[in-house]
């Protein structure tokens, strides 16, 4: 059996990143599951909310949101002009370390300064940078232009049935889908192995709930656009 759920049906008050879906009538006898197919499109820009703050010393600037970045010159520009200014601080410039991979930061301060975590941009805790003239600082981890090279498909915390409100351990991945093509193309994402996923506690289903997470385990913002996945269903 297959049953194919588009977004745009989704129940009030879900989000295209989190959608669930009330099945009416319910589905009876079925006990395992996959999915099959799933088109999304590629849309994901360079940052989202999750990831385009950018704070030094509670002082906040913001990378946008409306970007895919192609070149590392027009990211820099872009995030050297968001970077806050503050007194105390000469002058804060990132630039990127070709050879390492990861953003660099030189300064000049006769203030400590603390730049908060952006696991995005390569800094996974905030980190404090010393009273200094011409001080040089690398992020720690690798920072790419693409926000996310995959988009996860995961068991959502509303996904149940008649007797249990989770018959699937939330945040299961069921599928592991390339952000491949160009901006604004459309994914066709087809599951052609044959692992089913056991529906454990009831031999009904009446909802399904879902989570396509970014790389860094943050809901996707569709932006309006909707979504289609197929699932397929055996006794």
């Amino acid at each position: 059996m297959k049953i194919i759920l588009n977004t745009k049906q989704r129940q009030t008050g879900t989000s295209v990143g989190k959608p669930t879906w009330e099945l009416s009538p319910p589905i009876h006898n079925y006990s395992n599951l996959k999915i099959r197919k799933v088109i999304i499109p590629n849309i994901l820009y360079s940052f989202d909310k999750n990831n385009c703050a950018v704070i030094l010393n509670l002082n906040a600037g913001f990378l946008p949101m409306d970007k895919r970045y192609t070149l590392m010159s027009q990211f820099l520009t872009d995030l050297n002009n968001i970077t806050p200014q503050i007194v105390g601080i000469s002058s804060f410039v990132f630039s990127f370390n070709e050879a390492k991979g990861v953003l660099s930061v030189s300064y000049t301060s006769s203030i400590v300064i603390t730049i908060y975590a952006n696991k995005r941009l390569g800094l996974p805790e905030n980190i404090t940078l010393p009273i200094a003239t011409n001080g040089t600082y690398d992020y720690p981890n690798n920072f790419s232009l693409i926000n996310s090279k995959v988009v996860y498909v995961a068991i959502g915390n509303e996904f149940g049935t008649s007797d249990t409100r989770s018959s699937l351990k939330y945040g299961n991945i069921l599928a592991v889908i390339p952000q491949t093509g160009l901006f604004g193309d459309i994914i066709n994402y087809e599951n052609s192995d044959d692992d089913f996923i056991s529906i454990e506690g009831s031999d009904t289903l009446s909802q399904i709930s879902l989570e396509f997470l970014d790389s860094y385990g943050n809901e996707v913002d569709y932006r309006g656009e909707d979504l289609i996945v197929e699932l397929s269903l055996r006794r």
